[in-house]
């Protein structure tokens, strides 16, 4: 059953509305292949300039910086879901009273969260590197925040082609500017760098013209409802950093910064890839917002959720097998990380089911059904600290680990889906037809191919690799463009 069968809902347009969608989209993952590029390209030089030690440490200290993220506490996330609303509803009065009070919410806030992050730091890298580290962890957090406030309005007033140039220019000069840096001062040339390129970044982004000015103002009624609204918000991606991040702190903990190392070559594989289904539902937040802004209505958000989950399931499905055929290139620049290689591909599989719960974590959020969403993340948090803690006492490795994070990633996914179009989406059980059959037969089929074509051998690594990928790639794509189309979203 299509989104366009379900009662009371409306799909998502199919001119041009729909190409409006696309085109942001592709605006967005134009913007985020050269991130990805970027930043695959920096931890790639930084992990052969600093070593396996030093590079798991600074593996180590993003975990920190990526939990800086959440110190506005929700305020930026209300302001990217009231703004949209606000104006699907008619009262787009609100507008600038929204966006200044969060501007002077998250500057204070960030402030007193860039110092605790900062002493977490210190606690964690000690002495090994000296005290300068963990102190500019304060700039990398505030410059962090101002340049999250300039994404998330420019996210919330639909400016996706102006937020895509932007992410494309700090994505650049994080590269050089790191680089630089590293050889300059070592390793705090690492934050030095992502501090200079994040304030360049946040000034491109709030030089846009708008009607209103963006001004620091006091307003308590307005700060108190954004905390109101977004704390709970703030659970949820705090909660999502959590259950994505938990197995780095646990490694190296329990095995050392060297492990976490090798462990590391799957995340900044995943970190790369990442970026691909968070610019799908990046572009679709506001347009959820907006939709239940002018109806108040769930089941009009039926064919939001639809069509990117099952397109994300089939593009990921791409991506993730040949990445994962692709890891063994990595090893001729790197092969002091070879070790990394099968726990990379495990967790590579293990993020699919990541990558395909961005809607119904967007319809959750835009319903105001948070706490359902932070109750299902919490459950899975507890599961893989369980499972990470048992592989690591089991002595199982990293790969150990790796199971059991992609373990917990499909559980997740399954509970959380189930959930939402059950509970919030008409017609029954089923709002779309066998919602989970439809998003995992693009993992089941990627899978097949990769293990199928991991048996070609033609001489010499490159070789080898370049022939299964195309292999993979001449089977996969056809038949994915097959299945859309009887799905009629292709």
């Amino acid at each position: 059953m299509d989104s366009e069968d379900i009662p009371g809902s409306i799909p998502l347009p199919l001119d041009s509305g729909r190409k409006v969608i696309f085109r942001q989209t592709f605006q967005l993952s134009a913007s985020t292949v050269v991130l990805q590029v970027s930043r695959f390209a920096k931890n790639l030089l930084l992990a052969g300039i600093l070593g396996p030690a030093y590079f798991g440490l600074w593996n180590g200290l993003q975990v920190f910086i990526t939990y800086g993220m959440n110190a506005h506490l929700g305020v930026l996330q209300a302001m990217g879901r009231e703004i949209p609303l606000s104006r699907g509803s008619g009262a787009e009065h609100r507008i600038p009273d929204l966006a200044n009070a969060a501007l002077t919410a998250s500057l204070v806030l960030s402030a007193l969260g860039a110092v605790l992050t900062a002493g977490a730091g210190f606690a964690m890298a000690g002495l090994s590197v000296g005290p300068l580290p963990p102190l500019l962890l304060i700039p990398v957090i505030i410059t962090q925040m101002v340049f999250l406030f300039g994404q998330s309005l420019l996210r919330a007033e639909d400016e996706f082609g102006l937020l895509s140039g932007t992410l494309a220019i700090t994505a650049a000069l994080e590269l050089g500017l790191t680089i630089v840096c590293v050889s300059l001062f070592g390793f705090s040339g690492v934050l030095a760098g992502l501090a200079l390129s994040q304030a360049i970044g946040a000034f491109v982004s709030l030089r846009r013209k708008r009607q209103y000015p963006l001004r620091i103002t006091v307003d308590f009624t307005v700060m108190r409802e954004l905390l109101r609204i977004g704390f709970p918000i703030m659970l949820t991606i705090l909660g999502y950093f959590v259950l994505t991040t938990v197995d780095r702190l646990f490694i190296i903990a329990y095995v050392g910064s060297a492990e976490l190392g090798y462990y590391a070559l799957g995340s900044l594989a995943i970190t790369a890839l990442g970026y691909i289904p968070i610019a799908v539902n990046q572009v679709m937040y506001p347009k959820f917002a907006m939709r239940f802004g002018e109806t108040g209505d769930p089941a009009a958000l039926a064919g939001y959720l639809r069509v990117p989950a099952i397109t994300i399931a089939h593009g990921m499905g791409l991506v993730l097998g040949i990445a994962g055929l692709s890891l063994p290139l990595v090893t001729l620049v790197l092969p002091e990380y070879i070790p990394g290689i099968t726990s990379a591909r495990i967790l590579l599989a293990g993020f699919f089911f990541i990558a395909i719960t961005g809607s119904s974590a967007n319809l959750l959020l835009t319903i105001n059904k948070q706490f359902q969403y932070v109750a299902i993340l919490a459950a899975a948090i507890a599961l893989v600290i369980s499972l990470d803690i048992t592989a690591l006492v089991l002595d199982f490795g990293i790969e150990g680990v790796a199971v059991a994070t992609a373990a917990t990633n499909l559980l997740y996914a399954i509970v959380l889906i189930q959930f939402t179009t059950r509970k919030h989406l008409p017609a029954g059980s089923n709002p779309f037809g066998l919602v989970l059959a439809k998003l995992f037969l693009p993992w089941c089929l990627g899978l097949l191919l990769a293990l199928g074509v991991s048996a070609i051998t033609v001489g010499g690594t490159i070789p080898t690799v370049l022939v299964q990928v195309f292999a993979f790639a001449s089977v996969y794509v056809p038949l994915s463009l097959l299945l859309l189309r009887r799905e009629k979203i292709w």
